[in-house]
């Protein structure tokens, strides 16, 4: 009887080690690819040389995005969006059809407003400007009429990254 026991115990043993085996080597191991993300001409956003970063004035950004989100869910929504921006017409695409057509989206407060980089640059007459680039974290909600639940209000926390141009000091 003992003989039995020890051979069903190895033979246990054996087979909990071959399941472990094999459900270790079938463990897929995935790679880190890095995020593709876009780079500022220049070599990125900082500091004009010398000089601390100047302000921009809040009011202008929040008027900025309230303008570019005008346009969410409309045929212009390309007009808001910069040429080089990453994916952008993935993200256009994605605009265009995601949503309710009568869907709208609202500001209900804008949080934060940090300014990550400054940079010198030229219009085509000839005028210094400085590109400030912001990123701005605000509170959206859209609203649409649901054909089965009624009318909608879906909120969110979203950054937007703006770069806005103004006149150099010298310029003004």
């Amino acid at each position: 009887m003992m003989r039995y026991q020890t051979k069903t115990i190895g033979a246990l043993a054996l087979a909990t080690i071959l399941l472990a085996v094999s459900a270790a080597s079938a463990v897929e191991t995935r790679r880190f690819n890095r995020i593709a993300t876009p780079s500022a001409p220049g070599g990125g956003p900082r500091a004009l040389p010398g000089e601390a970063l100047a302000n921009v004035d809040r009011s202008a950004l929040v008027a900025a995005i309230r303008e570019a989100l005008l346009t969410w869910n409309t045929p212009n929504a390309d007009s808001v969006l910069d040429e080089t921006f990453y994916d952008r017409e993935r993200l256009l695409d994605n605009l265009r059809g995601g949503a309710p057509l009568d869907a709208r989206i609202r500001i209900l407060g804008v949080r934060a407003v940090n300014i990550l980089g400054q940079r010198a640059d030229e219009l085509d007459d000839g005028r210094k400007v400085i590109v400030s680039t912001a990123v701005a974290v605000v509170d959206t909600q859209i609203e649409f009429e649901d054909p089965t639940l009624g009318f909608r209000q879906v909120r969110g926390l979203n950054e937007y990254h703006l770069d806005v141009t103004s006149l150099a000091p010298q310029q003004r």
